[in-house]
């Protein structure tokens, strides 16, 4: 089923807690730790119908959703795996349980969490505060989206856009 945007905001499913919105073709993803909404223009006067993408997987933190233009990347926490979502099907699985076993698991640590794409070696990473470290980013969790393989490695402490992230 879809929502007309107007329709959207009567009913009792609404998009709460919205942790990433990324655009892919003229499609926009909004992610919810519970589900992955698609939204797509209708017409005038400002018409959007709203589609649940997925109700069986989110974005659980907040700087997490990461877009190579053709594809997003995303963690599900409370599922404990990684998707890809390239806006024509359900998002897919790309890596479970085993590759968040490093991850701190103090959610306020967790929520520091933050991915970026690195085109040049076509993969996505993620750096974090793993179980080991007092509080600072010590460790990346990167997977080759072309090979689609994952490794793991150690980083300094870089903040990416959050300054008061300290």
């Amino acid at each position: 089923d879809h929502y007309l945007f107007t329709e959207y905001q009567r009913t009792l499913d609404q998009m709460l807690g919205v942790t990433g919105m990324r655009k892919l073709g003229n499609l926009l993803f909004v992610y919810t730790p519970a589900a992955v909404y698609r939204l797509s223009y209708v017409g005038l006067p400002k018409v959007v119908r709203v589609d649940p993408a997925s109700t069986e997987c989110g974005n659980t933190l907040p700087y997490t959703v990461v877009d190579n233009g053709y594809v997003h990347f995303f963690l599900d926490w409370e599922g404990h795996m990684f998707y890809e979502n390239d806006g024509e099907n359900l998002p897919q699985p790309i890596g479970g349980p085993g590759l968040l076993d490093n991850f701190t698991t103090d959610f306020s640590l967790l929520q520091k969490t933050w991915g970026y794409v690195n085109r040049r070696w076509k993969e996505v990473v993620w750096n974090y505060v793993s179980r080991d470290s007092t509080g600072a980013f010590d460790r990346a969790l990167a997977y080759n989206y072309k090979e689609k393989k994952w490794s793991e490695r150690a980083v300094e402490d870089i903040h990416s856009f959050c300054g008061s992230c300290a």
